[in-house]
């Protein structure tokens, strides 16, 4: 989930355009991976915890 959430972000940079359209507010990581999975927005986020507590040993 924490590598996810790292590729997200990285997505969001990257995909920055330029448009006439009046800019949407954009989904916060959580919230667009719950949508994406049918989860809660806090099991998403409980998620990216533990992952991010884990240590590279530990993989």
């Amino acid at each position: 989930m924490a590598k996810r959430k790292e590729l997200w972000g990285a997505r969001k940079l990257a995909g920055a355009s330029f448009t006439t359209k009046k800019p949407q507010p954009e989904k916060q990581f959580a919230a667009e991976t719950a949508d994406a999975t049918g989860v809660d927005k806090s099991t998403v986020t409980r998620a990216v915890s533990r992952a991010e507590g884990v240590t590279q040993a530990a993989n």
